[in-house]
């Protein structure tokens, strides 16, 4: 199988999870804006690690947080999605991801160390995680 890509030599995580079945873990800056929808498109992968970079302001644009919350809600258990940020001056897109991820999500500061389908978001050399809630969670929005 070929794996392809677009112009922007982003790759395409529907054909790159079917030509390597068995791939676990994948850490890489070449993704296109709908990276997330590729991957639910193989609904049986092996991927349990991914670690996605951003590293120009315009791909920023582009990220949809309600998207992001559907996708690593429907990955397996202790699915880890890492997303780093190098990019200048993305202050307020950090903001606004991390308080939407404090609303919806458990933070690693309240649950501790555990094996729970996570994100993890990286910005300004800072790591902030938070868990997917299970049904016995209760999480209080304020």
């Amino acid at each position: 199988m070929r794996l392809t890509s677009n112009v922007s030599n982003a790759i395409n995580y529907t054909d790159l999870l079917t030509a390597i079945p068995d791939l676990r873990a994948f850490t890489t800056n070449y993704h296109s804006t709908n990276w997330m929808a590729e991957i639910l498109h193989v609904e049986k992968h092996s991927l349990r690690r991914l670690h996605i970079i951003y590293t120009r302001f315009e791909q920023c644009d582009h990220f949809d947080f309600n998207e992001l919350l559907a996708f690593i809600r429907k990955q397996r258990t202790a699915f880890d999605l890492i997303v780093t940020l190098f990019v200048a001056n993305c202050d307020s897109f950090f903001l606004q991801l991390k308080q939407f991820l404090d609303q919806r999500l458990i933070s690693a500061r309240i649950l501790g160390n555990t094996k729970r389908t996570n994100v993890t978001i990286n910005y300004n050399f800072v790591g902030y995680t938070w868990y997917v809630p299970l049904n016995e969670d209760i999480l209080e929005l304020d």
